[in-house]
């Protein structure tokens, strides 16, 4: 079965999935979104019946609470959000903006908005019961402590939820210091060490912070986010420590009343992982990969055996640490909430609850079914047939689920001499020998197009149940020591781009940047340095990391770190350019490995363990489903006789051996015509910095006022102001300033006009008074309403011409009033209106005009040094001795001839095509302000002068909109820059309606 998965929007609610029955995903389509359902696992013996799924042995069952949490959640967002605050408004309008460099997902946005429908609007809206409900959840499940669970399929973004979460948080604590709804300390706690590092992005005080990375917090919030607090840990750290600094051997002398006498209380844990958190005001605990923090019966794990007691026993201390050291946390600080992210949020073997069911305080789910569907990660493709002659409906394909076929035929965990020679079970042997066929193709064809392309190099994971196992696979594939006379020599393994063994002078020897890794990701997570067992197998390549490490970053840096650390190290930065890890090809892991490993190269995967759920199917699938393309073009969807067309990536998928979790067919080569398309990664290059530009980052423009008396002119018609009731600007649920959020026009209608006026002259102040170093004169009420940064003295003076204006100006169309205007929309446009009688007034008076911008306050500069993005349109490899960039992205082919004439001018130092730079023009065209963004940026030598910026704009078809882009580009852009300051350089700005014509114009400039 062939066919394309991906019938979903990931920036759009989905309202399409496809149908399972009982043998897996059909091509039958459902024109409504999936409802949120689990799998439980059927204990053997029991009769089966249609509800239940012979590929995953699971019956389905629906989540009825998170489902109507859901109905809920989308009404009140079709209502446009009432019941909530101004700033959480803001962010959210920011969030949804379709125009944004990188989209959020509908997942991501979901997610935060189930969260702020639960504590702002839950209540007042009427569903008391949703919250009555958690209540009692809270107090049946976790000791009364508020947790709210949120499952997101791996790869779908977790990180931006959190961050999202912080902000929403922080930024409404600031404005609204006494609400207990929100809090401004957050004490992220991870299952190890790989995300604990990874989580650093989620600090504001980090320089690649996410929130400046990806445009999360809107500018006028940017100075706020100083004030959130923010500690990330790994659970490992709510472990009581030993207070007495002696070592291990000390310890066992002085025995166990010394260590009970000298460990932590609950008071001390706390207190070290919380120093900086304060404890007069609220904290939030998120927990990432929050499905190890629970509530356990422990009692139940004596009913298990072998494997499956000794994993249930490694997770039961993990959850019940984990979980016991926010109850501690609680009983010390405000305990605002936990939030709970996670892929997987169920319960495990051995916890003491059903294994598999959801956990019963999850508020929103987006399945990884569901983000295959939206295209949001890549597509596991697994065994759905093979030559098998006796192969039957219950008979699935040996390469599907391998275990049960050669679990006994391998070697156990513990002290165990292996053969000299590799020997693996013949059935596990084909198994590597196909999947590494089908990876060979996929490299030699990266390979062959590195050069264009700049994407990592794909990459092999292997998921072992033991280390004996790992270490034999290992052997097999890459690597292994044997005497011959009385020797050690080095053998290469069976696979030719996973060996870590190169021929020299006729003698094997081990490569500098090995191909192929052994990892126990228990260990490395822990923070602990490795086991003698785990030494003695990986030694070898562990030096000749160390080695490498020390020439990176020095000899005596590599001698502080241990074992532990280098291959933390190597594992973090697997196929990553110009890092320890970029040669690595193969991943071999003891154990399942690390989660929020961040690769998303993988390509291939292959399972040689026990898999007796869905939930560690998905587990171990998720490691190799992160998406390495984000670039998404149009695409039509045909169900049901019907098409839609909707904006979603293009498919990538990773072929999966030995893990039984069936979506489509991975035998031979991969099926281009279902809508395959190759990205292309444009970036800026390290080697061509020199090349690099900056521009101006401008968001409006003003005439600069001297210290002058203000004065308005408010007889000219262009300052007057028609207030429509019918006008589609006006949205009722939306206030511009101070605490209130307007809801109705009733309730609008009763604010005071004085409100209206300080709202507006408040809006003119901040935008067009600014960076003014006088010393304020205002009452400390006032000017604590204000941003530091503006001219607040001026502010009496227009308050005064603003109620003139209000007076004078407005004209009220049947039915309305002037406290419209406390609408955004509308209050925006007329402070433009009253600023615009200021400028002309003051002029009038004082004969003062020079035009200048008004910048971005926090970035000022934009630069070529930022762009690194994917996509899937036509690209033109650039100069080497021209520009910073790659590639130039062909929007048409009038784009390519310009850019191949622009190389070809001897006076064009460089240049970059306007793609993903950010460099905008802003303008405003009937009433709507819009940015504007030119094709070309190019830098010309002129003799006897400063070098020219040259903003160059490939004209096509002659609209309205692009004459008012032009214009102002011409008239308001240009001007402004130069009059502003010599920093920014010497600006122009041309049109090519000829790509013909593109010498010519430039020269003119010469």
């Amino acid at each position: 079965m062939s066919f394309d998965v991906i019938i979903n929007s990931p920036f759009e609610e989905p309202n399409l999935y496809h149908r399972f029955n009982k043998n897996g995903i059909t091509q039958s389509i459902t024109e409504k979104r999936r409802p949120s359902s689990y799998f439980i696992p059927i204990p053997s013996g029991q009769k089966t019946d249609d509800q239940l799924t012979l590929w995953t042995n699971e019956r389905e069952k629906e989540n009825e609470f998170i489902n109507k949490v859901r109905a809920e959640v989308m009404k009140w967002r079709s209502e446009n959000y009432p019941n909530i605050s101004q700033v959480t408004r803001n962010l959210l309008e920011h969030w949804k903006n379709t125009k944004r460099e990188r989209r959020l997902f509908f997942c991501q946005i979901e997610a935060v908005e189930t969260l702020i429908f639960l504590k702002e609007s839950s209540e007042k809206t009427g569903n008391q019961f949703i919250l009555n409900e958690l209540q009692k959840i809270n107090k049946d499940y976790n000791e009364e402590i508020n947790r709210l669970a949120f499952k997101m399929a791996t790869g779908s973004g977790k990180t931006f939820v959190m961050a999202m979460m912080i902000l929403w948080n922080g930024i409404n604590k600031f404005f609204y210091k006494t609400d207990k709804k929100f809090a401004n300390q957050f004490l992220i706690l991870t299952p190890g060490i790989t995300i604990r590092d990874r989580l650093k992005v989620l600090n504001p005080n980090e320089n690649e912070n996410i929130y400046d990375q990806y445009d999360l917090i809107p500018l006028n919030y940017k100075k706020v986010i100083s004030t959130i607090k923010l500690e990330i840990l790994n659970w490992h750290q709510l472990q009581a420590r030993t207070k007495a600094d002696v070592g291990r051997q000390t310890q066992k002398i002085l025995g166990k009343k010394f260590l009970d006498n000298n460990q932590e209380s609950d008071k001390d844990i706390v207190n070290r992982v919380c120093k900086n958190f304060s404890k007069t005001s609220n904290v939030v605990a998120i927990n990432d990969e929050a499905h190890h923090c629970h509530k356990t019966l422990s009692e139940k794990i004596k009913d298990l055996k072998g494997d499956d007691k000794k994993e249930a026993e490694d997770e039961l201390r993990t959850a019940t640490v984990w979980f016991d050291g926010i109850k501690k946390i609680s009983k010390i600080f405000n305990l605002n909430n936990v939030y709970d992210l996670s892929a997987t949020p169920f319960w495990l073997k051995g916890s003491g609850f059903q294994e598999g069911s959801i956990f019963p305080w999850v508020v929103s789910d987006f399945s990884l079914v569901d983000a295959i569907e939206s295209g949001i990660v890549k597509i596991p493709r697994v065994p759905v047939k093979d030559d098998d002659s006796d192969q039957t409906e219950e008979n699935k394909p040996k390469y599907r689920d391998i275990w049960k076929e050669i679990s006994k035929q391998l070697p156990r965990g513990g002290k165990q001499d292996l053969p000299e020679n590799p020997n693996l079970p013949p059935l596990l042997e084909s198994a590597i020998l196909s999947l590494y066929s089908h990876y060979e193709e996929s490299f030699n064809e990266w390979e062959k197009n590195k050069d264009n392309n700049n994407e990592p190099q794909p990459v092999f994971i292997i998921v072992c149940n033991n280390i004996n196992v790992s270490n034999e696979i290992y052997r097999f594939i890459s690597v292994y020591k044997k005497i011959v006379n009385d020797k050690e020599i080095w053998v290469e393994g069976k696979l030719k781009i996973f060996s870590n063994v190169k021929t020299k002078v006729g003698k094997n020897e081990l490569i500098k940047n090995p191909n192929t890794i052994i990892v126990d990701s228990k260990q490395l997570e822990a923070g602990t340095n490795i086991t003698p067992d785990f030494k003695r197998i990986s030694d070898d390549i562990l030096s000749e990391f160390k080695n490498d490490y020390g020439k990176k970053y020095g000899s005596e840096n590599a001698k502080k770190l241990t074992d532990g650390d280098i291959l933390r190290e190597v594992m973090n930065t697997v196929a990553k350019k110009n890092k320890l890890g970029q040669n690595i090809k193969c991943v071999v892991s003891v154990s399942m490995l690390t989660e929020g490993w961040d690769v998303n190269s993988v390509t291939h995967i292959l399972g040689v363990r026990a898999f007796g759920t869905q939930l560690l199917c998905e587990q171990v699938v998720g490691r190799g489903l992160r998406r390495i393309s984000y670039a998404y073009d149009k695409k039509e969807i045909v169900f049901n006789n019907k098409t839609k067309i909707i904006d979603c990536f293009p498919a990538e998928y990773a072929d999966v051996y030995g893990v039984p979790f069936s979506f489509i067919q991975t035998r031979g080569k991969r099926d281009k015509s279902i809508g395959e398309k190759k990205s292309t990664r444009v970036f800026a290059m390290e080697e061509r910095s020199h090349l690099g530009i900056e521009f101006p980052n401008v968001e409006g423009y003003k005439y600069h006022i001297t210290d002058s008396k203000l004065v308005a002119e408010l007889n000219d018609d262009d300052v007057k102001f028609v207030i429509k009731k019918n006008s589609p600007l006006i949205n009722i649920n939306k206030g511009i300033l101070g605490d209130e959020s307007i809801q109705t026009l009733s309730e609008l209608e009763n604010e005071r006009e004085q409100k209206v006026a300080f709202n507006l002259s408040k809006l003119v102040i901040e935008r067009y008074f600014r960076n003014d170093d006088r010393e304020f004169t205002l009452d400390d009420k006032i000017k604590e309403k204000f941003d530091e940064n503006v001219k607040v003295h001026r502010f009496e003076e227009v308050l005064n011409i603003t109620k003139e204006w209000m007076e004078k100006c407005i004209v009220l169309e049947k039915d309305t009033f002037v406290q419209f205007l406390l609408l955004s929309n509308l209050a925006f446009h007329a402070s433009e209106k009253i600023y615009n009688a200021i400028v002309k007034g003051t002029q009038k008076i004082h004969q003062e005009k020079t035009l200048v911008p008004i910048l971005n306050p926090y970035n000022k500069y934009g630069s070529t040094s930022y762009v690194n993005f994917d996509t899937v349109k036509e690209c033109m490899r650039t100069s080497t001795e021209k520009c910073h960039i790659s590639h130039v992205v062909q929007d048409s082919g009038w784009e390519k001839r310009v850019a191949k004439y622009i190389e070809q001018i001897p006076e064009v130092i460089k240049y970059v095509k306007n793609d993903h730079l950010g460099f905008m023009i802003p303008y405003t065209l009937g009433g709507f302000h819009k940015n504007y963004y030119p094709d070309f940026i190019c830098v010309l030598k002129r003799k006897n002068e400063e070098n020219l910026n040259l903003i160059l704009e490939v004209s096509g078809e002659d609209k309205e909109d692009k004459r008012q882009k032009v214009s102002t580009a011409k008239n308001l852009w240009i001007p402004s820059i130069n009059n502003f300051s010599k920093e920014f350089g010497s600006w122009e700005f041309v049109e090519v309606t000829d790509p013909e014509d593109t010498k010519k114009i430039i020269e003119r400039f010469i």
